[in-house]
């Protein structure tokens, strides 16, 4: 049998397997509540360059589309925008990167108030506005 010591330098603790690492965020963990009402992230993208949540937040009293860039490292926001297509729920539930851009897919409500999908292309990495498909 092979028994393996690993000593760490002083002031330096390791973390054991599954624990958080307290350098991103508060303690392992990034919070969030920019509306102050029902905010929520439904998919999330990691590349070299950061981590692309797609969710809703409340911010105008609706939900409204929600898309942010956040540090690899610290978790710290790099740049957020959030869309407010409709007067309805607007929700980016899906997001996707590939070479060329970003893809976030969600549903919104049309000017009738019926619910369409949403597909968005956005420019890496700074989530900006690129094309967007739009079906009804």
């Amino acid at each position: 049998m092979l028994f393996l010591t690993i000593l760490a330098a002083p002031g330096i603790s390791l973390a054991a397997p599954g624990d958080l690492i307290n350098t991103f965020g508060t303690r392992g963990a990034v919070t969030e509540n920019p509306s102050g009402g029902s905010d929520q992230i439904y998919d999330m993208a990691v590349d070299s360059t950061g981590i692309y949540l797609s969710g809703a937040d409340a911010t105008l009293g609706n939900d409204q589309w929600l898309l942010e860039k956040r540090n690899l490292t610290t978790g710290a926001l790099i740049v957020a925008c959030d869309q407010n297509l409709s007067s309805g729920s607007d929700i980016a539930y899906d997001i996707a990167l590939d070479a060329t851009g970003i893809y976030i897919a969600g549903g919104y409500f049309n000017a009738s108030n019926n619910l369409q999908w949403r597909i968005e292309k956005n420019d890496l990495p700074d989530i900006i506005l690129h094309k967007t498909l739009s079906v009804n």
